[in-house]
């Protein structure tokens, strides 16, 4: 999620900088402009629906966090297993916060907790 949302403040800025310097060129390169920052703006429009939509909610957030960290309640023996810590929330074997959080989520809700924490598995892997 960090990763879109740097994409978008980047390309906030590349409009930013197109917008401020229209009217110091040639007719032609301010036409080109203006069709780059047309473009810009339909990204960004697209970027800002794609973050929307991945906003965790409350219960998803809970069930994250614990994915990220669940050594505290799982034995050491799966570090770094990511399966193993999405096999033991399925099994029940997670703080009951976090098992009532999960039961609260929907197939869809499910899988975006899934994604987010597919985005930080790949995060931390790369560290």
């Amino acid at each position: 999620m960090k990763k879109l949302h740097q994409l978008i403040s980047e390309k906030e800025s590349e409009l930013q900088n197109l917008e401020d310097s229209l009217g110091l060129g040639f007719p032609i390169v301010e036409q080109a402009k203006m069709t780059q920052i047309s473009h810009l703006r339909l990204e960004l429009e697209d970027l800002r629906q794609i973050e929307k939509s991945i906003q965790l909610n409350d219960n998803q957030k809970i069930v994250l966090e614990w994915l990220k960290y669940p050594l505290n309640d799982i034995p050491n023996r799966f570090a770094k297993n990511y399966f193993a810590y999405i096999t033991c929330l399925f099994l029940g074997q997670a703080p009951d916060k976090v098992l009532k959080a999960y039961q609260e989520l929907s197939p869809e809700q499910q899988l975006e907790v899934l994604a987010a924490f597919a985005e930080w598995g790949m995060k931390e892997v790369a560290e």
